[in-house]
């Protein structure tokens, strides 16, 4: 009798021994075959609309490094071989990126898809010297940069169609929260004195026509144009002229220019920032493009003169 029961305790121990392994094996594959995507974004604002409609099944890779200027930046050999490896190349287009063309020429024939974000919803011209071209500084205006994000959330969800939906959905949530920004704007700037900014360059053209105001760039579309004496002048005399009390300038940009003209005309200076990208530190205490824009409207409210 004693046997027989020994038995039985011994047979009940190796059933739930055995449906434990089973168990585990049945679930372990999941962990070990989820593999993220790797995508590479440009510059700062393209990388964190990856990672935040990406979340936890994305690897993000900022080819811009952080406190670099975009405009100016070129990928290095070691880059290249990262964005090789990445499912996803995101860009913004239209001279942004200088080394759009050649990218282009090294990755015909590989894997790599190559996605141009902003291009689609460039909808303002820049004339310079006589000749126009596409305002390439879509991300500033929280509306656009929106369907930017449902843009990539779609090329996101065609790469990986297991989480499309929840790719979708965290497009849509931040697509709430820059509606968000965007009545923020128009209610902080409904009632100004002033109409006009003067800015480091000419990166608010967006923004500007969003919210009812104008921008005069002290440089072009790129912050390393350098004016010359001519154009110094003709805004430094725009300054005095239109009581302008405030330059506005950026923190990875040269300063020099509107220090110059600040100088020149007793106006302050203030930071409006494009969101081309962060610095060390503001990565470090979490800073991300929702504050910055915050922050923007600050600025705005004070060189506007807004109620």
């Amino acid at each position: 009798m004693k046997r027989n029961k020994l038995d039985l305790l011994i047979f009940i121990l190796l059933v739930g021994i055995g449906v434990f392994f089973v168990s585990t094996k049945k679930s372990r594959p999941q962990n070990i075959t989820s593999k993220k995507i790797t995508i590479t974004a440009s510059f700062y604002p393209l990388a964190f609309l990856a990672k935040r409609i990406g979340d936890e099944y994305v690897d993000v890779i900022n080819l811009t490094p952080a406190g670099a200027e975009p405009h100016d930046f070129e990928p290095t050999t070691k880059d290249m071989a990262t964005i090789e490896k990445s499912s996803l190349l995101i860009m913004n287009g239209m001279g942004v990126e200088m080394y759009e063309k050649k990218l282009n020429e090294q990755l015909a024939g590989s894997s790599v898809k190559i996605v141009l974000a902003g291009k689609e919803f460039a909808i303002q011209d820049i004339v310079k010297d006589g000749t126009k071209r596409k305002d390439p500084h879509v991300w500033v205006d929280p509306v656009l940069y929106g369907k930017m994000a449902q843009k990539i959330a779609g090329e996101m969800g065609k790469l990986d169609t297991a989480h499309a939906s929840e790719y979708k959905k965290n497009a849509n949530q931040l697509v709430e929260e820059l509606n968000s920004l965007d009545r923020s704007y128009k209610q902080e700037l409904a009632s100004c004195t002033l109409h006009k900014i003067v800015t480091a360059h000419t990166a608010f053209g967006y923004l500007a026509h969003r919210y009812g105001f104008e921008q005069i760039g002290i440089s072009g579309i790129s912050p390393e144009e350098e004016p010359s004496p001519k154009e110094l002048k003709l805004i430094t005399d725009f300054v005095k002229k239109e009581g302008v009390n405030h330059i506005l300038l950026e923190e990875l940009a040269p300063r020099v220019w509107g220090e110059t003209v600040a100088a020149e005309t007793g106006a302050q200076v203030l930071v409006l920032n494009p969101l081309e990208g962060i610095t060390p530190d503001e990565e470090k205490d979490g800073v991300n493009y929702i504050s910055i824009q915050k922050k923007n409207i600050e600025s705005l409210k004070i060189a506007l003169q807004c109620k």
